[in-house]
């Protein structure tokens, strides 16, 4: 076993033991758990809220009896992703300090402890997302580059069949491989049959939806999840800029919403400091008051506009018709919501991150110890190419897991935690760098 690689499972180990003796490791049945083990089941599996995959994952395990199990299911998926891309960036002729930092940066993350035990599929499309990272690295840097696109294609679908806010990794991933082999001057063309073969079982999904349901979409949720937002944005004024097939949703969207402020259950739009109510300033500066308005105006107003006899695939594409309108009348709105929405994520990402922060608290505390005593820090870094490397790695995976939660809803916790579980990656290398038996290529090849 390799130095990082006994570091690794110690520390993955000792994450394990922690959190089961501190009884994290029983399963968590949050609100939205129901709607993906539920019905219905195929030929009508693909017309619902969700995508069925992580229920039939369940359900193949045994069903709803052995939810005790999912927490060390979720726990091991992701420990075995965060060795895989250790082991992958070995491979590539890293130093065993990024190996280990990388590793344990997924295994030892706020989403791991926060979410690893919730019967939801952020934990397992998480380690699918991390083991596709991991096959990309291959691709870039191996001599059987296909085999490993192979592996990076079928972990990235089923990442984004188990949540599909990972369909922008799609894009993240190719552009990723082209950017490495770039760096080796060695042809970038795989990335274009990455890029295909990554969004491959989308189509297939989204064309199997069209012939049978008449909606291309790879699951009906985006459109009502993006009205909750387009709902936040809408005025009275917007109303009468919109299709008209559109303004009755609108008009009674209005209404509801006003009625939840009424009772107190959202807040409205505070005023500025000209004594303006200002979309704009309350998104930019204040938007977690947006964020806390979301979910209720998206399940207290928007849900109960769908008609009686109206399928769910029908009320859906409605909202996301209403929603796109709403959008494209009130640009300067959604450019606000955007940026805001990217504060609080990156905040989120940054500050709310325990493993960053304390990687970043001991860098710093090294850093001044190392100046007390005159002895410069070993980031002497062969000439660059590792950072370069793994700052290429970690800026892939967090704009592709957060790009959607700022452009089609907001960063919820569970989004952002996911999105930013590579940041302490950089922390944490730069620490063990000072480590001489780590600063060595982890496979002894040389450069990368």
């Amino acid at each position: 076993m390799t130095r990082w690689g006994f570091w690794f499972w110690l520390a993955a180990g000792g994450l394990t033991a922690t959190l089961w003796a501190g009884g994290q490791m029983q399963p968590w049945v949050l609100p939205d758990t129901p709607s993906y083990l539920g019905p219905p089941a195929c030929p009508g599996c693909l017309g619902g809220m969700r995508l069925p995959v992580y229920g039939w994952l369940v359900g193949f395990a045994g069903g709803e009896s052995t939810l005790p199990l999912w927490p060390w299911l979720h726990l091991a998926a992701l420990v075995l992703a965060a060795s895989s891309l250790g082991r992958a960036l070995a491979r590539a002729g890293l130093s065993g300090a990024a190996c280990l930092a990388a590793a344990l940066s997924v295994a030892v993350s706020t989403a791991a402890i926060l979410w690893g035990r919730g019967i939801v599929p952020e934990i397992p499309s998480n380690a699918a997302a991390i083991a596709a990272l991991a096959a990309t690295i291959d691709g870039a840097f191996g001599a059987q580059y296909r085999r490993a696109l192979v592996r990076a294609a079928g972990f990235l679908a089923l990442a984004y069949l188990l949540k599909p806010n990972w369909l922008p990794l799609a894009l993240a991933l190719p552009l990723l491989l082209a950017l490495l082999r770039r760096s080796r001057g060695v042809s970038a063309l795989p990335a274009l049959w990455l890029l295909a073969a990554g969004f491959a079982p989308f189509l297939a999904v989204s064309g199997v939806r069209l012939a049978t349901l008449g909606d291309f979409n790879i699951v009906s949720f985006g459109g009502f999840q993006m009205a909750g937002m387009a709902s936040l944005i809408l005025t009275p004024d917007t109303v009468d800029r919109l299709p008209a097939e559109d303004r009755a949703l609108a008009r009674n969207i209005l209404r509801r919403r006003g009625v939840l402020e009424a009772a107190g259950a959202v807040a409205p739009i505070p005023r500025n400091s000209s004594g303006e109510r200002s979309f704009a300033s309350a998104a930019i500066g204040y938007f977690d008051i947006l964020a806390r308005a979301h979910d209720t105006v998206l399940f207290e107003a928007v849900i109960h506009e769908r008609s009686a006899d109206e399928s769910w695939v029908a009320f859906n594409a409605r909202a996301q018709r209403f929603a796109i309108a709403v959008l494209l009348a009130e640009k300067p709105a959604y450019a606000a919501w955007v940026l805001g929405a990217t504060v609080r994520l990156t905040g989120r990402m940054l500050a709310a991150n325990p493993p960053f922060l304390l990687w970043s608290a001991a860098l710093g505390a090294w850093f001044l110890w190392s100046r007390a005593r005159d002895a410069p820090m070993a980031l002497d870094v062969r000439p660059n190419a590792e950072v370069a490397i793994l700052v290429l790695i970690v800026g892939a995976y967090t704009g592709g897991a957060g790009a959607l939660s700022v452009l089609a809803t907001f960063p919820a916790g569970r989004y952002a935690d996911s999105a930013g579980m590579l940041l302490a990656l950089l922390p944490a290398y730069a620490l063990l760098r000072q480590v001489p038996a780590l600063a060595e290529p982890a496979d002894g090849r040389g450069e990368p």
